[in-house]
């Protein structure tokens, strides 16, 4: 799904009521770059754990496999990905809020939260209350913007969303592939990129993911690049509507994703 509007000329023009919804995409931001450097870190080491040096008996240097299940990534990754997450789950609900508020000042403020819905029917049973205090032309949007339209980014951000309460449930596996080299450390110039670990004797191994790292999100999604299309997607749905803050609901177009 792509949501396309002319955005603002001018940064001024970003409607004051959105300053936290936007607040909590810059967080996702700064918890993403920290993702991606927490993922690097787990590389290295990954490979790290593997090389045992030079081996007396043997002659030779040791590279020891392995495990399969030490593929799982756990600990300050995964919360990483649960804050971007929440993060971008409050920037949608702030929205919400802030809309209802701009049109029924006098409101039960515990009832305003943004709609993420499989099924037309959940949706609308949804928002009788949550959405009660939009506009028709608002709760329009938000309901073609749903999962059963084709809109796999907020599909996924509902998913990660109720996964998150849970955090344990949240796996994230590497699943790259690695090239790994024994050299000599004077031919290091030949591996550029590679991740370097000496093992005496003059000797080091070099690894490079092939392609490019994959951590597998929930078993389904390319963590990386699927964290960033989300990022990018929320910012999206926060500018086309800035129009109705200024007086000038925007002119819409939704462009649903292939389903097949």
């Amino acid at each position: 799904m792509n949501a396309r509007e002319t955005p603002p000329s001018d940064t001024h023009e970003v409607p004051p009521q959105l300053a936290d919804s936007l607040a909590r995409i810059d967080q996702a931001r700064e918890n993403y770059v920290s993702l991606v450097h927490e993922l690097n870190v787990f590389l290295y080491e990954y490979v790290k754990g593997m090389v045992k040096g030079y081996d007396r008996e043997t002659e030779g240097f040791v590279l020891q496999l392995r495990h399969p299940r030490e593929n799982n990534v756990s600990g300050r990754p995964v919360v990483l990905i649960s804050q971007i997450v929440e993060n971008l789950r409050a920037a949608l609900d702030y929205l919400v809020y802030q809309f209802s508020v701009f049109n029924q000042p006098k409101l039960n403020e515990r009832v305003p939260q943004f709609v993420i819905a499989d099924n037309e029917s959940s949706f609308y049973k949804q928002a009788k209350s949550r959405l009660r205090y939009l506009t028709h032309e608002q709760k329009d949007f938000v309901e073609q913007i749903q999962p059963y339209h084709g809109n796999k980014m907020l599909s996924l951000l509902g998913t990660l969303s109720v996964q998150g309460k849970h955090r344990h449930l949240l796996s994230l596996r590497d699943m790259s592939g690695w090239r790994i080299v024994g050299d000599e450390v004077v031919n290091q110039g030949k591996y550029e990129g590679y991740y370097v670990y000496p093992m005496g004797r003059g000797h080091a191994t070099f690894a490079k993911p092939m392609d490019k790292p994959v951590f597998l999100l929930i078993e389904k999604y390319d963590a990386v690049p699927s964290l960033s299309d989300m990022i990018r997607h929320v910012e999206d749905i926060l500018r086309v509507f800035y129009g109705f803050f200024q007086g000038r609901p925007p002119k819409l177009t939704v462009l649903m994703a292939d389903k097949n």
